[in-house]
C-alpha cells in the first residue's frame, strides 16, 4: 500500500510559543500515529528515549520545527494537515505553515 507523505517546516522565535507549539504537536502525535515531528534536528517524537522536547528547545535562538504526515489514505492525511495548520494558526496567527506533498520516490527528511 502506497503511503502519501506531506511535509512542513517552520520556525518560531519566541521560546514560550515554541514550547506551546511543541506541546500541541506532541499531543497531536500521540492521538494521530501518522504524525511525526522534529525540533531543531534533536528531538523526534517517534524515537522513544531520545529525550524530551523541552531539552531540544533553545530559548535564545530560533526553534526549527519539521512535520511529516504519512498515511495510505490521502484524504485522511490531507485532513490531518488541515487540523495541524488550524491548531497552530489559531494559537499563533503570525505563523506561516503549509504542507507540501512528496512524490513516492522522494527521500523523506526534515
Amino acid at each position: 500500500m502506497k503511503l502519501n507523505h506531506y511535509v512542513s517546516h517552520f520556525t518560531l522565535k519566541d521560546s514560550v510559543q515554541s514550547f506551546a507549539a511543541a506541546s500541541h504537536l506532541w499531543h497531536l502525535s500521540h492521538i494521530f500515529k501518522m504524525l511525526d515531528f522534529r525540533i531543531n534536528d534533536e528531538y523526534r517524537n517517534s524515537l522513544v528515549g531520545k529525550g524530551s522536547f523541552r531539552s531540544a528547545l533553545q530559548p535564545s535562538v530560533d526553534n526549527r520545527f519539521g512535520i511529516i504526515v504519512s498515511d495510505s489514505d490521502q484524504i485522511r492525511a490531507q485532513k490531518l494537515t488541515e487540523l495541524i495548520s488550524f491548531v497552530l494558526y489559531d494559537r499563533y496567527p503570525n505563523i506561516k505553515i503549509s504542507f507540501k506533498y512528496l512524490e513516492q520516490n522522494t527521500l523523506l527528511s526534515f
